[in-house]
């Protein structure tokens, strides 16, 4: 089954996001480890207390249950839920399902996390546990894909009407275990790299947060898109998408070589060109033109791209 999920703004993506391969050398540094290990600890000792206890939501790994029915349980989680039943919660993060029933499974996972994220339940332990997901290895793409993206969701600014993360120690160790997936080279063929970039580009975190982590990994995404440093070709364009959006000057002279080399794999120059859209470069207008009046499989794009520059 094709992973779903709402988090990500669908606005973003313009052909889909891939995954990126790095060097262990290349790793991001947000301080500070130290505090991903306390906070980690703090976290599995806290839900040790009360594994032992039962809930009403142990019906949500019933897997004799329809899907629907777990599904609406998930739903009714809200706030002021007693120990055990939080405990139990967040025991279903690394629950493993039977295999066959894994996708149905993944879905009531979801809905758990969208609960619990969109309501505020166990700010304290939150964040925590879907940190230990995103650095866990042992747990499948799909749900290290779906920690990442509802992880960047909490640690972002809160607001009145959206909780977040209260601790910047917890906020800071999942920004580092965000980024480590960039670096991993063992998850590099999976789609966890490439949602968690978009995951740091799309969502609005602050500034200052995330200036480090790009500052290291500019100069790795650009051999990567040189071809320097192994990258898959949905990983290039994924690159693409994020430079792209954060308006990286850096890369943009190399997204317009691929914009014009007609020898380019399609979807890279498919993506250039819709990139060159999003700089809004004054000197690529004439270009765009000129295959958005052509004949050729990219005029779509360019049409799409000049659209871009009166917004």
């Amino acid at each position: 089954m094709k992973k779903s999920t709402t988090i990500l703004l669908a606005a973003v993506l313009l052909l889909g996001a891939g995954t990126l391969v790095w060097w262990k050398k290349g790793s991001v540094d947000v301080p500070s480890t130290s505090t991903e290990q306390a906070t980690s600890v703090n976290y599995k000792s806290r839900i040790t207390n009360h594994k032992s206890q039962s809930s009403r939501y142990t019906s949500l790994t019933n897997h004799a249950l329809p899907t629907h029915t777990r599904l609406d349980l998930a739903r009714s989680i809200d706030t002021g839920l007693k120990p055990a039943a939080l405990a139990h919660l967040l025991t279903t993060f690394t629950h493993a399902p039977p295999h066959q029933s894994r996708e149905q499974w993944w879905l009531v996972l979801n809905e758990i996390m969208e609960q619990m994220r969109k309501k505020g339940v166990a700010p304290d332990l939150f964040g925590s546990a879907l940190t230990a997901l995103v650095s866990d290895p042992a747990q499948s793409e799909v749900v290290r894909d779906y920690a990442i993206q509802h992880l960047s969701q909490w640690i972002a600014p809160s607001t009145s009407d959206t909780p977040g993360e209260p601790s910047p120690q917890v906020t800071a160790a999942a920004l580092q275990a965000i980024a480590a997936t960039i670096t991993d080279p063992s998850i590099a063929h999976t789609s966890i790299p490439g949602t968690a970039l978009m995951s740091l580009t799309a969502v609005p975190l602050p500034e200052l947060t995330t200036t480090l982590i790009w500052l290291k990994l500019d100069p790795v995404l650009t051999t990567i898109l040189k071809g320097e440093t192994h990258g898959s070709l949905s990983t290039r364009t994924t690159i693409i998408q994020s430079v792209a959006l954060r308006n990286s000057r850096t890369h943009l002279p190399l997204i317009q070589t691929f914009a014009r080399d007609e020898k380019a794999d399609p979807s890279l120059r498919l993506s250039s060109i819709a990139a060159l859209g999003i700089y809004h470069s004054e000197g690529d207008r004439d270009y765009l033109t000129s295959i958005a009046i052509g004949s050729t499989r990219y005029r779509h794009a360019a049409q799409s791209a000049l659209k871009k520059f009166s917004n």
